[in-house]
């Protein structure tokens, strides 16, 4: 897929949303779902049993939102000057946005600031993106995991995952169905 098909699609699954995944559930908060990727919603992994117990959670979701050898796209975003993290420079990253924060978001960056928006195209496999989701978990870095055939945003963070259902029908089964690794907390986070 090229990079004005890519921008298309996302225009329209999600229009006015920057890929900035702190911002996904502010936009979609009827859709938006927390999953805690360890037990007492502990944010970072201690040893490698909770890397194992993050990573078995993190990837069953997976399996189970996009299935396995489904199309799906990582799309991160660089700021001004960011570098792009180690994890991510095995993938073929295209661009497909350039955004001028300071008019997109002028409550929150007053100052001229850039934020370039990259995708890349995957099928999904159960553990080959491990590294990808430890270096999330450990607040390394973001991404967000899109398919554009279920019209669902998964964004992994260091603490769980958020994700952005197509329907507040759909993110209630989903909510049920992974209810014993949600917040205790009426706000879900």
């Amino acid at each position: 897929m090229n990079s004005i098909l890519f921008k298309k699609l996302w225009d329209l699954s999600y229009p006015y949303l920057v890929p900035i995944t702190h911002l996904y559930k502010i936009q979609y908060p009827t859709r938006w779902l927390r999953i805690h990727s360890l037990p007492s919603s502990k944010r970072y992994p201690a040893n490698k049993n909770e890397e194992q117990l993050l990573l078995a959670r993190q990837n069953q979701l997976f399996n189970d939102l996009i299935g396995s050898n489904n199309e799906f796209f990582i799309v991160i975003g660089l700021f001004d000057n960011q570098k792009m993290s180690k994890v991510y420079s095995q993938y073929d990253f295209q661009q497909f946005a350039q955004i001028d924060l300071s008019k997109q978001l002028p409550t929150e960056y007053d100052e001229i600031s850039h934020y370039t928006c990259l995708f890349s195209a995957h099928y999904w496999q159960d553990h080959n993106y491990d590294k990808m989701l430890l270096d999330i978990a450990n607040d390394n870095s973001r991404a967000t995991f899109v398919s554009f055939t279920k019209n669902i945003l998964i964004a992994p963070y260091d603490g769980g995952v958020d994700i952005i259902f197509a329907t507040p029908k759909e993110r209630n089964l989903y909510k049920e169905r992974y209810q014993d690794w949600l917040s205790h907390r009426g706000d879900g986070l």
